[in-house]
């Protein structure tokens, strides 16, 4: 995986030669290939001076409460974990960090934004579809976690009659949506430092939908 960060990184390095430029990717490849099943959040951005997303993640890393306990209970709600929801303070007394998914910005500068543009994301998803593509097919998850924004933007970087909508759930005010790409599984959800909806109740929404689609 370490020549698909460099070649992503010298290719935008040519396109963008005076930005500052976002690491991301597998966060732990050695345990990221031992999973059951690969979870990858495909997101919009980052901000402030957060440019390496790789490694061990400390939960309470990022300005957002909920960013990575979501991470953490999304991808057991998928993953047959046999975990139940846990708040942050239970998930610390189980583990500090996220180590097992995987991290993709659509957009790779950081532009050091107090929030994303909707028309800006899809920009750079036309823009480097091909690296993002190149990126997503060599960590090959067989999951991956999307908001409306980062759905949009996959439907431009694979095609817009790619996906296939199998299955939808209500929760509260936001409806989670389960897609097929072939083999793999895109889950429509919101972005993991919103609070739509108290976290307990999308993880079970989450789990139901994934479970009666397994």
């Amino acid at each position: 995986m370490e020549e698909t960060r460099l070649f992503i990184e010298k290719e935008l390095k040519l396109r963008y030669p005076e930005a500052t430029l976002v690491d991301d990717g597998i966060l732990v490849p050695e345990i990221f290939k031992k999973q059951e099943k690969k979870v990858l959040f495909l997101l919009k951005e980052t901000f402030g001076d957060y440019n390496q997303i790789k490694g061990t993640q400390d939960i309470y890393n990022g300005k957002s409460s909920p960013f990575w306990t979501n991470f953490f209970n999304w991808t057991n709600a998928v993953n047959n974990s046999g975990l139940s929801f846990l708040e942050k303070n239970r998930i610390s007394e189980i583990t500090k960090t996220i180590d097992n998914v995987a991290y993709i910005n659509i957009k790779k500068l950081n532009e050091n934004r107090k929030k994303s543009v909707y028309n800006d994301i899809i920009s750079y998803a036309r823009k480097d579809k091909d690296l993002l593509e190149f990126q997503i097919e060599s960590i090959n998850p067989d999951i991956i976690f999307v908001s409306q924004t980062t759905l949009d933007a996959y439907k431009i970087i694979y095609g817009y009659d790619k996906l296939i909508l199998i299955d939808f759930i209500e929760c509260g005010k936001v409806t989670f949506k389960l897609y097929k790409h072939g083999c793999r599984k895109i889950i429509k959800t919101f972005h993991p430092s919103a609070f739509p909806v108290k976290q307990a109740k999308a993880f079970k929404a989450l789990k139901q939908l994934h479970d009666r689609n397994s």
